[in-house]
């Protein structure tokens, strides 16, 4: 993933930099997903009466937002590249 950013940014390729983003956004999906099962687990207690099952929600909403930034950020760096090739 490192290695492809890096020489995604030696060639100036998009597609190597877009690919190791996305690479990147879905191991850090992992790794919050699998924090938020760890924490939902836990035990109701007297502040969260419900339990902490809405941290996987909540877990998936950031996630949703990391994907939707690496989206905004790919296709505004793909109409500056066609603006100024």
């Amino acid at each position: 993933m490192f290695v492809e950013l890096i020489y995604g940014f030696i060639s100036n390729s998009l597609g190597l930099i877009s690919d190791s983003l996305h690479m990147l956004i879905d191991s850090s999906a992992l790794a919050i997903a699998l924090y938020a099962n760890y924490v939902s687990k836990k035990k109701p207690s007297t502040t969260f009466t419900f339990g902490y099952e809405r941290v996987e929600i909540l877990s998936g909403y950031v996630n949703g937002i990391f994907l939707l930034y690496a989206v905004i950020e790919i296709i505004s760096e793909s109409f500056e590249r066609l603006m100024t090739p």
